[in-house]
């Protein structure tokens, strides 16, 4: 099954999540491909049948705009029918980046599987419930 893992980080949090869904995956059997978004290969994202994307919330409760919002844009021409996992970390504010995330894949007809939120570093407990979370879409 191919897999794609592509984030953005500022502050390390967000990395920190996604090498804890690596983490999970590759212990459940898989081979994602993990990448920064600026070393991320967008044809194999395109062609992965579950795709992890990774950003904080950003001013405006937005994903991050100078790096990932443009792949995520040349991405979304291919989210039909693709299984999506959403995460990142947030500051302040709820975390309602997430949310208006979801409903813009959800209206290109991806199927968003999780959304994964923490507010500031990611503790222990969190990023075994991340765990928890990845683990249960696989059994």
């Amino acid at each position: 099954m191919k897999m794609s893992i592509v984030y953005w980080t500022g502050t390390g949090n967000t990395q920190i999540m996604a090498e804890t869904i690596m983490d999970t995956l590759e212990d459940l059997g898989f081979d994602p491909q993990f990448d920064f978004v600026g070393d991320a290969d967008l044809e194999e994202s395109k062609n992965s049948e579950w795709i992890f994307l990774g950003s904080p919330a950003m001013t405006g409760e937005d994903i991050e705009e100078i790096e990932f919002r443009p792949f995520y844009e040349a991405l979304k021409e291919s989210m039909e029918n693709k299984n999506v996992v959403l995460f990142g970390s947030f500051d302040w504010g709820g975390g309602e980046w997430i949310e208006t995330w979801a409903e813009e894949v959800e209206s290109l007809g991806g199927l968003v599987q999780a959304k994964i939120k923490t507010q500031w570093n990611p503790e222990e407990e969190q990023l075994n419930e991340i765990d928890k979370t990845i683990r249960s879409l696989f059994e």
